[in-house]
């Protein structure tokens, strides 16, 4: 017999950031994918709201890339949207319980947010304190270490 618990009985941890809008998690986690898939906020520090959420996708035989990461449509929002240059990024993965997981970004999607100086705006949870998620010595992407045999 297993252990397993029904998805609909847990119930995602939400972000320690203060908002005034509705906001629920429940739509972003998913168990089956909960150990690669990386869940992205954007917030507005000035209005205490959250302006968009939403986790990385993975792409199909067709396309040229296996996934398109949180960081890369989280920086594409940003660019589009955020006149002011104010917005703030925030990324997480869950575990199989629902409890939200530090998140560093890889080294491609630490190159692309330091060419668009959004390196001092993206962070991650550790706990309930906030960290940069820029780290000194980035990792590969999962995608390239399989498709390279790293």
């Amino acid at each position: 017999m297993t252990n397993k618990v029904p998805e609909k009985s847990i119930l995602p941890q939400d972000p320690p950031l203060k908002y005034k809008n509705p906001f629920s998690t429940s739509h972003l986690f998913c168990i089956d994918s909960c150990a690669v898939s990386v869940v992205y906020v954007i917030y507005d520090p000035k209005k205490n709201v959250i302006v968009e959420s939403g986790s990385s996708r993975a792409c199909g035989h067709n396309h040229g890339r296996n996934s398109i990461h949180a960081e890369e449509i989280a920086l594409h929002y940003c660019r589009q949207h955020d006149k002011r240059n104010r917005f703030r990024i925030y990324i997480w993965r869950y575990s199989r319980g629902g409890h939200i997981k530090k998140k560093e970004c890889c080294d491609s999607c630490t190159k692309l947010l330091k060419k668009y100086h959004y390196a001092d705006k993206i962070f991650t949870f550790d706990g309930d304190k906030f960290v940069t998620a820029i780290s000194d010595n980035p990792e590969l992407s999962l995608c390239y270490k399989i498709k390279y045999g790293l």
